[in-house]
């Protein structure tokens, strides 16, 4: 991002969200989550994207998460990440599906 700054490609580029993604239940992993939040307390999601085989083979397939596995914790998760960036940035509301799914991941 600095390089894009500098090189005046976009020099007002700014980051607007960081998420955590392929986050499991170790100790270096809340570890460096928690790390994360204290270094960029403004720009870091609550939500984790968890890790899951679900989610390697979604790309293997060409084929988003939640059409490869649409009830899968991947799913779940990103949905939940979209519902907190749309109410974090004031956007429209998500679709009904996108409520129940991020409802169900808090």
């Amino acid at each position: 991002m600095e390089d894009a700054r500098e090189s005046q490609v976009n020099p007002a580029l700014t980051i607007g969200a960081i998420v955590a993604t392929r986050y499991n239940r170790t100790k270096e992993a809340k570890d460096c989550v928690e790390q994360m939040r204290h270094a960029f307390p403004d720009t870091m999601l609550q939500t984790v994207v968890r890790e899951s085989a679900r989610l390697g083979e979604a790309f293997t397939y060409a084929r988003t998460i939640v059409e490869h596995d649409p009830d899968g914790m991947g799913a779940v998760d990103y949905r939940a990440v979209a519902g907190e960036l749309v109410e974090r940035w004031g956007l429209s509301s998500p679709s009904r599906e996108g409520e129940a799914a991020t409802e169900g991941a808090r």
